[in-house]
């Protein structure tokens, strides 16, 4: 193939499909598919209800296996006192109201998580995720993102 050609070529379109479960009500044990994130990688994305339609409101990461953690604290009460939105390099995050909320987790190998959660929020606009991308050296991708748990392996993994 010559370098023309190679210029030319479209880049494959990665196929995401998000599907979206409860999380159960406050005081509630979270659901079984959300205690299986435990000791995993992956990104997350949360969709809030406001009455009239479902709203996609934040997508994270967890690159350090801890991606229970990192998607349960939006759900716990005790932050924001004092704090305003992003005041703080240490910002804990958004809290949002459990019962009014879905979430779909991809759980993917910890050194790719960053980069398909900074492609997610590129190609979705959550309202919440007021910061776009982190400095990484991410591969652009060409995505095609389809609104339990999707896990994908390290060979279906985009990049």
């Amino acid at each position: 193939m010559i370098v023309g050609e190679l210029r030319n070529r479209r880049r494959a379109t990665t196929s995401i499909r998000l599907t979206f479960a409860s999380v159960g009500d406050p005081g509630e044990p979270y659901p079984d598919w959300v205690r299986a994130l435990r000791d995993v990688s992956g990104v997350y994305a949360i969709r809030e209800h406001d009455g009239r339609r479902p709203v996609l409101v934040y997508i994270g990461e967890s690159h350090t296996g801890r991606l229970y953690q990192t998607l349960t604290r939006h759900w716990q009460t005790w932050r924001r006192v004092g704090i305003g939105r992003r005041e703080s390099a240490h910002d804990p995050g958004v809290w949002y109201a459990r019962s009014r909320c879905e979430a779909a987790v991809l759980v993917t190998p910890a050194d790719r998580a960053q980069c398909l959660q900074d492609a997610l929020i590129e190609y979705l606009s959550p309202r919440d995720n007021l910061v776009r991308a982190t400095s990484l050296e991410c591969p652009q991708l060409r995505l095609a993102v389809d609104a339990g748990p999707v896990v994908l392996d390290d060979d279906d993994t985009p990049f």
